[in-house]
């Protein structure tokens, strides 16, 4: 989703100014919106890379500061280029990751029918990921893998006809001006792929870690004393595994182990320095906090945060509804900081933005239907403002103390929710799939407070939707 990181990227080093952040591109990838994100952050520019590998030559010679690089999936498991970088014991090291949600879009050429599709092209991660869907509506279709997902989605929109899909990012769809197919393909409709941000330079032996990479290749004859004997260490500083992948070392039966742990907060030189007491050679590639540098939206804006009764596996026209009705339960929120502030519930220069970003966002979905949902939206979260503000007024409620702030709580999560709804649009506009106006199940103070009103408004919200869906 463009621009939703529901990361937890964690820097130890402090910032530097507007420097280099090499990442794999093209644009549209889905490395493409953690590093925008990450370097907005932390006031890197963004700049792209030929390859993971290409990554990790620029920043290793100095020659850019900073990378991110792909390292895990959730479902298709470590990215072997980056684990043989990892191997080999760069010049980097490790300073944060940053977690990514996938959602794996087949995307088309407009016009193009599911049944004429005879090529599939992607990057080989999201073919694993979306191995079962694959298999249950193309299992005939042939695989042809390439290096991003951008470069798929690009190759489909160039030379794809009507005959080739690929499975890319959302923004991937926007990017080169292709029709969702379909959406969330993913089997694991909670996969998630982690990035590592690395540096250039060494880790400072001053700071505090409490997140450790180590590779480690044992000699030939230690019978594993030696990885017994580093591990030992490790726990005596508070430190467990929460991961280990193994890459040939070039030599039979010694494999070369990147090991990943988790602990309690030490100094980067306490790690260090078990690095020197160990049999074989071990070193320390990375080193970080998980509590340090954290941004508005990795402290509280996940889509299952603020919108904790949308199913994990929802999709087309349930998923629709779920998120309308998580937008209508913001409502609350917005009601509580205008009743204390006496803003007004009306603000028609924003929701003319509001529209008009929703168009943008989604170039080949019929305008008129987006503009018929988004104007839906926002007519029905003013009823519910007005409805509870009428209540509260009418009670003599007093005014609500520790209210969300509007600009610093709210509006966060409305640009997370946001995002979700257009991918959630493109998917309901391509296959038909239509939200009914049967009130999702699920509970919220709006619920409770408006009683069976939340009915008549979730109503209001749905069915100008739904009749745009069905023309």
């Amino acid at each position: 989703m463009r621009r939703l990181i529901f990361t937890t990227w964690l820097v130890l080093i402090g910032s530097a100014g507007a420097q280099s952040f090499l990442y794999l591109g093209p644009l549209g990838t889905y490395s493409d919106q953690v590093a925008q994100d990450v370097a907005k952050t932390r006031g890197w520019q963004p700049t792209l890379a030929s390859s993971i590998t290409d990554v990790s030559q620029q920043v290793s010679a100095g020659k850019a500061p900073y990378g991110l690089l792909p390292i895990e999936n959730s479902s298709g498991g470590y990215v072997a280029e980056t684990l043989t970088l990892l191997a080999k014991t760069p010049a980097w090291r490790v300073i944060g990751v940053a977690d990514l949600p996938i959602d794996n879009m087949l995307l088309v050429n407009p016009g193009t029918k599911a049944e004429d599709i005879t090529t599939i092209i992607s990057h080989p991660q999201p073919f694993l990921q979306s191995a079962t869907y694959l298999k249950t509506n193309f299992p005939n279709a042939q695989r042809v893998e390439v290096k991003s997902t951008a470069a798929a989605a690009e190759e489909v929109a160039k030379n794809g006809g009507k005959t080739m899909a690929a499975i890319a990012a959302p923004a991937a769809a926007s990017v080169y001006k292709l029709d969702v197919l379909a959406a969330r393909i993913q089997d694991d409709k909670a996969n998630t792929t982690r990035f590592l941000v690395v540096q250039g330079k060494e880790l400072d032996p001053a700071s505090q870690a409490d997140r450790a990479v180590v590779s480690y290749l044992p000699t030939r004859d230690d019978l594993g004393l030696g990885l017994t004997q580093l591990l030992a260490q490790l726990r005596g500083l508070g430190f467990n595994i929460t991961g280990v992948a193994s890459t040939p070392s070039g030599k039979l039966a010694q494999e070369r182990l990147t090991i990943f742990l988790a602990g309690k907060s030490t100094t980067v030189g306490a790690l260090q320095k078990v690095m020197t007491r160990t049999i074989g050679q071990a070193t320390l590639i990375g080193a970080y906090t998980s509590e340090a540098m954290k941004t508005p939206q990795n402290a509280s804006n996940t889509l299952q945060q603020v919108c904790p009764n949308v199913g994990a596996n929802a999709t087309g026209g349930t998923l629709l509804a779920e998120l309308t009705a998580c937008r209508l339960d913001i409502a609350f929120d917005v009601a509580q900081a205008k009743y204390v502030s006496g803003a007004a519930v009306e603000d028609l220069a924003r929701e003319a933005v509001v529209i008009d970003n929703g168009v943008k966002a989604l170039p080949n979905v019929d305008e008129a239907f987006i503009r018929t949902y988004w104007a839906a939206q926002i007519e029905a979260s003013k009823v519910a403002q007005r409805t509870l503000l009428e209540s509260w007024t009418r009670t003599g409620t007093p005014k609500f103390t520790n209210v969300p702030d509007l600009a610093r709580d709210v509006r966060p999560k409305l640009d997370v929710l946001t995002t979700a709804i257009s991918t959630a649009l493109a998917d309901v506009w391509a296959r038909r799939n239509c939200p009914d106006q049967t009130v999702p199940g699920g509970t919220s103070q709006a619920r409770t407070q408006l009683g069976i009103q939340y009915t008549t408004i979730y109503q209001r919200a749905v069915a100008p939707t739904q009749v745009a869906c069905q023309r």
